[in-house]
């Protein structure tokens, strides 16, 4: 291009909203043989656009799946689910919904250096859930309502909530930093163990349907198993009995029993 008017390039309507490779091509051309500025500035519109359109795109691709996807981000959770259950799909840091609302059964998750296990709670059908020898400071079960077992022992836990767990038979939770355990909806359980867990209180008047129950190195003062007619093992040494709570405790409970005790 030498002397004379600088010649106009001009882009059709049809260049100008239909992405392709060819426009983008003939765009940048544009901008360099051009030096009309009202021309420049419309090809350099058009090429902001288009990678404005394509920037967000990408930023789209690279998020979180959808709300089709359960939050899950630790590793170790992820691939302990997957090992036990390879049909689950994970995208990321995401389990997919649909592949794991079905599973009843999760006992794989132990002793696998989990740290967070959040994600658990879209696993709406569980019945069964093994987390215990893990890194668990805390653990929400309250959508697994379905929980029937529930093992989540030797962990840091210094909390527990299973108040929505209202089916729960077994609940393992010893050897974890627990200073109360209300299980006073969980009048299905047949046996809990809680010991070692410093609780200062354990209050079982409603779980008439014990057989098991073993809370001993605790911090308690008194235990009331008087109602429990079924408890067949009780083992509640080491606690912090007070003011003859011990012999009270045995006078009721031996009345109707023929299994084993120990508060020694």
């Amino acid at each position: 291009m030498s002397g004379g008017v600088p010649k106009r390039i001009s882009i059709s309507r049809t260049q100008r909203n239909t992405p392709s490779k060819a426009g983008n091509v003939m765009a940048k051309r544009a901008i360099i043989l051009c030096n009309g500025g009202r021309s420049r500035r419309a090809i350099c519109n058009y090429v902001k656009k288009r990678t404005h359109a394509e920037t967000k795109k990408e930023k789209k691709e690279d998020g979180p799946p959808g709300p089709n996807w359960t939050y899950a981000p630790d590793a170790n959770f992820r691939t302990a689910v997957v090992s036990e259950h390879p049909t689950v799909e994970v995208n990321g840091e995401y389990f997919k919904t649909s592949t794991i609302n079905t599973i009843t059964i999760l006992a794989g998750s132990a002793n696998e250096g989990i740290g967070d296990l959040t994600g658990i709670e879209g696993f709406i059908a569980l019945t069964v859930l093994y987390c215990n020898n893990n890194s668990l400071t805390s653990l929400n079960v309250s959508t697994n309502i379905a929980l029937t077992d529930l093992q989540c022992y030797d962990n840091p836990l210094n909390s527990l909530d299973v108040t929505q767990n209202t089916a729960l038979k077994t609940l393992v939770c010893f050897q974890n930093s627990l200073t109360t355990l209300d299980v006073t909806n969980n009048v299905n359980l047949t046996s809990l163990y809680c010991n070692d867990t410093s609780l200062n209180t354990l209050d079982v008047s409603q779980n008439t349907a014990l057989q098991l129950l073993y809370c001993y190195d605790n911090s308690l003062t008194s235990l009331d198993v008087s109602d429990i007619s079924g408890l067949t093992q009780l083992d509640c040494r080491n606690n912090n009995f007070t003011g003859g709570g011990t012999s009270v405790i045995i006078t009721a409970f031996t009345a109707a029993f023929s299994g084993t005790f120990d508060a020694n």
